[in-house]
C-alpha cells in the first residue's frame, strides 16, 4: 500500500514482528482493495502519498460492507488534515518515520476500536479542543477580578487602557491627580496585579476593550 516498496516491506516486517499481529496481504491500493473485498480484515495499515490520497482511500474503503479500521501513516499531518481524517473514520494516524515505534500499540489499539494517534498529535488536537476552555476561563476568571471594581475605578482603568497617563486622566475626571493615583493603587491591588499593563491585560482578557492588533511582521530575505 506504501507508495514505495521499501516501506511497504518495512511496516510488514515491524507488524509481523509482533507475535499477536498475522499480515494477511499488502502491496498497492488496487490490490489492498481487491484483499479488502474477499478476506475480512480487522486494520488496515495505509501509507498513500499525500493527506488527499489518504482521504480518498478512506472514502473509497468506509464504501465497503464490512471496512476494516484504518491507519494512515504520512510525512506530516496538519491539525486541520487530522480533523479530515478523523472526519473520514480513520482510526489511527502516526508519522511515517515513527512508525515502526508506534505500529505494535497501535495496529491492536485500532483493532480493538480504538484510536491511535501519533503522541505529538494527540497533544496537538487536545491542545486545539483545550484551548476554547481556557480562553473562556481566563475571560471568567478577568471578569470576576473586574467586578470588584468600583464604577470610578473602571473609568480610571478604562483611560489608563485608552493610553492616558494619571494627569491626563485626572483632568478629563475632574479629579486631583493624588486622587488618580490612589484609584490606581486600589486598582492593583484589587486586581492582584503591580502595574498598568497587566491591568490593563485584565481588560483585555475580559473582552471589556478590543485587545490591541498584532505588529506585522517584517519579511526577511536570506541568500547562501
Amino acid at each position: 500500500m506504501a507508495p514505495e516498496d521499501l516501506v511497504r516491506v518495512g511496516i510488514r516486517n515491524v507488524l509481523e514482528a509482533e507475535h499477536q499481529l498475522s499480515v494477511v496481504a499488502d502491496g498497492h491500493t488496487n490490490r489492498v482493495l481487491d484483499v479488502t473485498d474477499r478476506v475480512p480484515l480487522d486494520v488496515l495499515v495505509a501509507s498513500p502519498a499525500t493527506e488527499c490520497d489518504a482521504l480518498r482511500l478512506l472514502r473509497t474503503i468506509n464504501r465497503r460492507p464490512l471496512p476494516p479500521r484504518t491507519v494512515v501513516l504520512a510525512d506530516r499531518v496538519s491539525r486541520q488534515g487530522a480533523c479530515a481524517l478523523l472526519g473520514e473514520r480513520a482510526a489511527g494516524i502516526l508519522r511515517r518515520s515513527t512508525a515502526r515505534h508506534h505500529l505494535p500499540w497501535a495496529v491492536p489499539a485500532a483493532a480493538q476500536g480504538g484510536l491511535a494517534l501519533e503522541p505529538a498529535l494527540a497533544s496537538l488536537l487536545v491542545d486545539s479542543y483545550l484551548q476554547p476552555l481556557r480562553r473562556a476561563q481566563t475571560q471568567s476568571d478577568a471578569r470576576t477580578l473586574l467586578g470588584r471594581l468600583t464604577v470610578r475605578e473602571r473609568e480610571v482603568l478604562t483611560l489608563l487602557a485608552d493610553g492616558h497617563a494619571a494627569p491626563a486622566i485626572a483632568a478629563m475626571l475632574s479629579l486631583a491627580p493624588g486622587t488618580v493615583k490612589s484609584y490606581l493603587r486600589s486598582v492593583y491591588d484589587k486586581l492582584d496585579v503591580s502595574n498598568r499593563i497587566q491591568a490593563v491585560r485584565v481588560l483585555w482578557s475580559a473582552d471589556a476593550i478590543p485587545s490591541p492588533a498584532p505588529v506585522p511582521s517584517r519579511a526577511v530575505a536570506q541568500t547562501a
